[in-house]
Order: C-alpha cells, then structure tokens, then sequence
C-alpha cells in the first residue's frame, strides 16, 4: 500500500493569490507534507502565499502546464506525485482515492463527476467530446482525459518524451500511459473554481482537440488509417457506431458551440 510520504503533491500556478493559501492548507490537512508549487511567474502573490505556507516553490521552465510538468518529473524525489489545478476546484481528501491504485498502475486518473454543477455546459460538452474522440483514436475507454487532478510514476514520467506544451499535457501523459496498459482512473470531486480562468473553455478546447489527433498519429498511427475514416453515413444504418461519428462531428459541435459562448456575457466558471 502506497503510503501519504511517498507522495508530492505538485501544483502548476499562474496568478493564483486567491486559492493557493487555502489549497495548501487543505492539502496539509490531507496528511500530505510535501507539496511542490511550480510557478509561471505569477504577477500576484501567489509565490509568496506558498512559501509562507510551507511549500517549496520553483520557477517553471517552457510553455504552459507542460514546462511545469517537466520541472516536476525532474525535481522530485519521492516515487509519485500527484498533479493538481491550484484553482481550488479538485479536493486534495480524493488523493487517498489515487494513492490506492499507484502501485499497480503508471498513472491514475480522477475523474470529475459528470452531472457535476460547478462547471459549464459548454465545458461539459468540451470535454465529452474530447474524451469520446481520444478513447476512439488510442483504443482505451477513459472517462475523464481532461482532468486536472491525475497521479503518476515518478520513474515512468522521466522516460516519457513530450511534444506538446500548454494543457494539453494531460492528454499526451494518458496516451503514453495508455500505450503501456498502465492507466486507471477513480470518481472524484470538482468544485466551483476560486479566482477567474485564465483562458476560454472553447479555446482550449479546440486546441486540445485537435492536439489529440497529433497525439494519436503518434501512439497509435494505424488507427488513423484505418475504416473508422470512412464517413459514418457511408456504412449501413445498422453498423452506425456513435464513437465514430463523434470523431467527424466534434469539430463542427465545438466550433458551433463556442461561438455561442463567446457571444453570451455570462463568465465561464469551469
């Protein structure tokens, strides 16, 4: 059984002043010691805020939540770690949850509930669409390939090779976990976020939509070669199959979709 010590909790930060104190302290709460902030240069407090609340705070180095994902790999010491949003939205008691598959498993996923309130229609559908199509493309049956909150093993990580920067890290561990057969995931909990997004669901959305295609033609090329291409009307009613249709359609849904979002003034809160 994994045990809390053998565990550093990483959270990737830019200009998170109004949730990182508080994170920490939940986190501690958890019962975990080591927690390790990787920080994009943040203009606000936030490096401040973790380094007067115990936590050891580097600088990152590359794009995005990738580049704080390459200073972790190779920063900590402990045989796992466990990656977090630090906007407040994933609940560090769920932890327990991932450590109780680690030692079987590359990496465990937390999936967020999918009726769960404190995240947008529009990212709902982001990320319904984005599972469907990476499950369809890599062969796996993921729930959750958007989550924010995964564990993963420390030695397994240093021998991945990444190509991708920004959010789209996420993707590209399962798809190298995926690969290895090593990938699990457990329901967790998503709560409503603390400060603002720092960017629009639907840009990231699309951006991590069509990485997953690049992702796939890397880890599992003959996939994309293969009958699922056809166009789903081009078969007999009968062998229609959804997953596929999905991966023709999901574009043209984000796309659509996102358009709506960006001209409503409602604030997206996922």
């Amino acid at each position: 059984m994994t045990s809390r010590d053998q565990v550093t909790v990483v959270l990737p930060t830019l200009n998170e002043s109004e949730a990182i104190g508080l994170l920490i302290g939940q986190i501690r709460d958890a019962g975990y010691a080591k927690v390790l902030v990787v920080d994009g240069y943040s203009t606000d407090l936030t490096q401040e805020i973790a380094k007067a609340m115990g936590a050891e705070v580097i600088g990152q180095r590359g794009e995005g939540k990738a580049g704080a994902i390459l200073v972790a790999r190779d920063r900590v010491v402990t045989l796992y770690f466990v990656v977090m949003d630090a906007d407040g939205t994933y609940d560090p008691r769920d932890i327990d949850r991932l450590i109780a598959h680690a030692e079987w498993f590359d990496e465990v996923i937390g999936a967020r509930p999918r009726g769960t309130p404190n995240m947008s229609r529009l990212h709902k559908l982001g990320n319904r669409i984005l599972t469907s199509t990476f499950n369809v493309l890599l062969g796996s049956n993921l729930p959750d390939v958007a989550s924010g909150m995964y564990l993963l093993r420390t030695r397994r990580v240093r021998e991945m090779i990444f190509d991708r920067g920004g959010f789209e890290i996420d993707q590209e561990v399962a798809a190298q976990s995926v690969v290895s057969g090593r990938v699990t995931s457990v329901p967790i909990d998503y709560r409503k976020r603390i400060g603002r997004a720092k960017a629009p669901t639907w840009r990231q959305g699309f951006r991590a939509l069509f990485a997953v295609f690049g992702i796939a033609r890397k880890y599992n090329a003959p996939v994309l070669y293969g009958p699922w291409l056809e166009p789903p009307w081009s078969r007999p009613l009968l062998s229609f199959r959804p997953s596929r249709f999905c991966c023709w359609t999901g574009c043209s849904i984000l796309a659509i979709s996102s358009l709506a979002s960006s001209s409503s003034p409602s604030e997206d809160r996922g």
